[in-house]
């Protein structure tokens, strides 16, 4: 939640449902979630996709955002809804242990 205002100033698209812990009282979620909504962040882009500046939005994201400097800081987790650790060695980056 500590990046969702900046998130929101760079990417315009903000998400359309805040990410609310499970022990949130559902009263004050504001009823039952919207079943179309999303916590992630999006950007909606036309056809074609104009890939520069995509990747440079990811890039400043990247920087701005979460302070990365270098790609070799990136780290995954993945995991499935049971709790089984996925393994993704084709995306060449570290696990998050």
């Amino acid at each position: 939640m500590r990046y969702y205002s900046h998130l929101s100033a760079l990417l315009v698209i903000a998400t359309t449902a805040l990410p609310l812990p499970a022990d949130y009282p559902t009263v004050l979620r504001g009823g039952a979630p919207d079943p179309d909504g999303s916590p992630n962040f999006f950007v909606d882009l036309p056809s074609p996709v104009d890939f520069k500046s995509l990747s440079e939005l990811a890039i400043r994201t990247f920087r701005q955002i979460y302070g990365m400097r270098h790609p070799g800081q990136l780290k995954y987790t993945a995991f499935s809804s049971g709790g089984a650790q996925i393994r993704l060695p084709t995306l060449r980056l570290k696990r998050r242990e």
